[in-house]
């Protein structure tokens, strides 16, 4: 492999960790900061949006959409701050796209069954389609299994 080949290999781990990990906690942070006014329940503010958006999809009990809206952000942080900590790089990497692949399974079951609203995925900040949200979901995953295999080929 020539020198400026090895180099880009090189940096393809380090910019997907970092990149996903800057997007889980930016994920987390609009999630906690976020504001927005819900049809029947009317303003609400922080999680609240994000577990309101939750109900709306229908796919989790109405009991159990608040812990699972802070089970989401608390992985979110913690995932996001280990990717960024350059600590069991590999271990952060499969521990984010198992993260990504079930919030991936989440979504894809309430875009087939027609739920109602966005991804909630960033919270009202951006606003995604759902399908937009799997296909960005599937470009982060990929990136970090392309930082896996390089990563045990001890190119990155």
């Amino acid at each position: 492999m020539s020198g400026f080949a090895a180099r880009v290999v090189a940096m393809i781990d380090p910019l997907a960790r970092v990149g996903v990990g800057g997007v889980l906690l930016a994920a987390a942070c609009m999630k906690l900061t976020q504001f927005a006014v819900v049809p029947a329940v009317g303003p609400v503010s922080g999680i609240g949006a994000f577990v309101e958006q939750i109900r709306l999809h229908g796919l989790v009990p109405t009991g159990l959409a608040i812990p699972v809206a802070v089970v989401v952000v608390a992985l979110e942080i913690v995932l996001g701050t280990w990717l960024l900590l350059h600590v069991r790089r590999v271990a952060a990497s499969a521990s984010a796209i198992a993260l990504l692949a079930a919030f991936s399974g989440y979504l894809f079951v309430a875009w087939i069954t027609g739920a109602a609203g966005s991804c909630a995925c960033l919270g009202d900040f951006a606003e995604q389609s759902i399908p937009g949200a799997l296909l960005r979901k599937a470009g982060l995953a990929g990136a970090l299994c392309a930082g896996i295999v390089l990563a045990r080929r001890g190119g990155a």
